[in-house]
């Protein structure tokens, strides 16, 4: 078997492992003796425990609906029955309702895509990349409709099969819902670094979804232009430009959403050139040597591992000694001349756009209109996006943001937050020096 069906393999099983635990007990029976307990309940009692477990209550994304579900069939051998025999409709309202029905198209899109890099049956080609996101549009646009009527979020999964979501909730539990914390606590630490106690604590509802669709979309592009995560050579992507992909995919999001996945690069790209600086002199020994002393060559390098996606990055993440990092180092180090992230948001290229292809929102942004902060809610902007463009409507983002509120995704985080750390006067330092220019 070639390394790459077995690393297959071992993410397939991951992923059933995540979303199909299986308890540490055998038995199925429930108890037919003793006091009354869950388990002893009549099967169709049970069902409506899980059920009301897993409902969603609105279109809002409740984190803990996932774990919960999965803590429960692990403790009791009765519950993981009922949760097998019922898993369908269970992981398909569990998703929906640990997601909110905003982001399901991302993960459903995240899914669909996610052995685009491979040779095969699906190669990125122009056309199969342009359906693949009108297809992500169009499940966009009915996640918008279904919060803005109050509909039930489930009807965003009715098409989806089981195996399908059950890779959703593999790769959420295996890989979105630890980084979330993760990205959150890197980059909030850069706000101001070095001062003592300047933890991130505890994410509110808002921060943990705009922290969680950002790294879907990120991971959307890896898997549309990125060199995949697992091992070999990258796939060319055959003729798709950096101003089509701002076009066909950035241009989908609002603004500050673009800046949220910009803040998620900034952090990875941040990491790995922490990672690659630690380890340059073990990587140039062995069998695979790594000259990360050339310092163009290891922005290649880094480009391009980034481009292996979050899986990858995760893995690097959980490694503990510094042999470890410099095995996984090499083991993952790729460069990818494709990946063009950076690019795609240069100024140029959105200017072009303006010109070729123009949005409502440029028209918004050249009639100056408002765009006030009126809370902090999934659909309206963040307090840092709102204060850097002094309270109007702007259409840019990238290399036209600076580099420095990137660092600790400014656009991640609550008012609260900001008003009591020194995150509004940062953005406003940076708001005077953009006036300057």
């Amino acid at each position: 078997m070639s390394t790459t069906q077995r690393d297959k393999d071992s993410q397939q099983q991951e992923a059933q492992q995540q979303a199909n635990p299986t308890p540490s007990q055998t038995s199925t029976e429930p108890p037919t003796s003793g006091p009354p307990t869950l388990e002893s309940l009549p099967p169709e009692l049970r069902l409506q425990i899980l059920t009301h477990l897993v409902t969603p209550r609105s279109p809002l994304p409740s984190p803990l609906i996932l774990p919960s579900l999965r803590a429960l069939v692990l403790a009791s051998p009765v519950f993981y029955a009922q949760y097998r025999a019922y898993r369908w409709s269970l992981l398909r309202d569990a998703v929906v309702a640990t997601l909110g029905a905003a982001a399901i198209p991302d993960a459903c899109a995240v899914r669909a895509t996610a052995t685009l890099y491979e040779t095969g049956t699906h190669p990125r080609e122009p056309a199969v990349l342009r359906d693949v996101l009108a297809q992500y549009a169009a499940e966009r646009r009915m996640a918008a409709e279904v919060v803005r009527r109050g509909m039930t979020p489930t009807v965003l999964l009715a098409p989806a099969m089981e195996d399908e979501l059950v890779v959703m909730a593999g790769f959420y539990f295996s890989v979105v819902s630890p980084l979330v914390g993760e990205v959150a606590r890197l980059a909030w630490r850069r706000l101001e670094p070095g001062r003592e106690g300047c933890e991130v604590g505890g994410l509110s509802g808002t921060e943990t979804e705009r922290i969680t669709r950002a790294l879907y979309r990120f991971q959307l592009y890896c898997n549309l232009w990125g060199a995949g995560e697992r091992s070999g050579p990258p796939r060319a992507v055959a003729g798709v430009a950096v101003e089509e992909r701002l076009e066909w995919f950035f241009c989908l999001l609002r603004p500050w959403e673009v800046e949220e996945v910009d803040c998620v690069y900034t952090v990875l790209d941040a990491k790995y050139e922490e990672w690659f600086e630690a380890v340059k002199e073990g990587v140039f020994k062995g069998k695979r040597k790594l000259d990360f002393g050339n310092e163009n060559k290891r922005e290649d390098y880094r480009e391009g591992t980034i481009s292996r996606g979050l899986r990858v990055f995760y893995r690097m993440l959980r490694t503990r000694s510094h042999e470890g990092l410099v095995r996984r180092v090499q083991k993952y180090a790729t460069e990818d001349p494709w990946f063009d992230f950076e690019s795609c948001l240069d100024w140029t290229f959105q200017e072009q756009r303006r010109r070729l292809q123009p949005m409502e929102g440029d028209r918004l942004e050249r009639d100056k209109t408002p765009l006030p902060f009126d809370g902090d809610t999934l659909d309206g902007p963040p307090l840092a996006w709102v204060t850097l463009w002094g309270g109007r409507y702007v259409n840019t983002y990238g290399d036209t943001v600076p580099e420095s509120l990137k660092q600790w995704g400014h656009v991640f985080w609550d008012a609260e937050r900001l008003r009591g750390s020194n995150g509004v006067k940062c953005v406003e330092r940076e708001r005077e020096r953009i006036r300057c220019r």
